[in-house]
């Protein structure tokens, strides 16, 4: 879908994934440096908040004991 990217301004990329490789992916697909949104607990973690701080992610609180922010 790079078709539907736009040239220039900002955007909104919502990708639903199945695994933690996705976003990886996504990161190298993008013709601009995109920023993620993660859940803190994973921000918090040794190897995964050493990578998503070096992504520049935002950490986003709310997913506990597994329910879901929304819903």
């Amino acid at each position: 879908g790079k078709e539907n990217f736009p040239s220039h301004g900002p955007a909104v990329i919502v990708a639903n994934h199945a695994s933690l490789l996705d976003g990886v992916l996504l990161y190298a697909a993008l013709p601009e440096v995109p920023r993620f949104i993660v859940w803190t607990q994973h921000y918090e973690q040794a190897l995964l908040g050493w990578l998503y701080r070096r992504l520049d992610a935002i950490p986003v609180d709310g997913w506990r004991e597994g329910v879901a922010p929304i819903g």
